[in-house]
C-alpha cells in the first residue's frame, strides 16, 4: 500500500519515470492484482501514452471483470482520445450492465448517444 501511494504521489508530482519504476516492480510481484494494471493505465493516461493506458485497462479487465473502473476509463479514452464512439460506446455499456445505476456513466453515454446521433 505504502509503494502504491508513493506511485500516486510521483504522478501527481509529474515524476511519471518514477512512478512507472514503481508500479511495474509491483505488478513483477502481484502479476494478478488488476488494481496496478489499473494505476498503470492512468498513469499512461497522464504521460498521454493513450494505446499503453488501453492495453493496461484491458489487461485489468481480464483479471477482474467484475470491476468497473477500466471499463469506464475505456470509455472515456476511446472518446475523448482515440475518437472511437463506438467503442467508448461498447465499455460504457459494459459499464451501465455492471453497475445500471451508477449515474456518471449512465449520463457519459447518454452524451456519447447525442454525439452519434449528431454526426450521422
Amino acid at each position: 500500500m505504502i509503494k502504491i501511494n508513493l506511485s500516486i504521489f510521483y504522478q501527481r508530482q509529474k515524476e511519471y519515470k518514477k512512478s512507472e519504476e514503481i508500479l511495474k516492480y509491483l505488478i513483477s510481484k502481484h502479476p494478478k492484482n488488476a488494481s496496478l494494471y489499473f494505476r498503470l493505465g492512468l498513469l499512461y493516461k497522464d504521460m498521454g501514452r493513450y494505446e499503453a493506458a488501453i492495453s493496461e485497462w484491458i489487461r485489468a479487465t481480464e483479471l477482474a471483470p467484475h470491476i468497473i473502473n477500466p471499463y469506464e476509463e475505456l470509455g472515456n479514452i476511446y472518446i475523448s482520445r482515440m475518437k472511437d464512439i463506438e467503442k467508448g460506446k461498447y465499455y460504457y455499456q459494459k459499464s451501465i450492465e455492471m453497475a445500471p445505476k451508477a449515474k456518471r456513466v449512465v449520463e457519459d453515454l447518454r452524451w456519447v448517444i447525442q454525439d452519434l446521433e449528431a454526426h450521422r
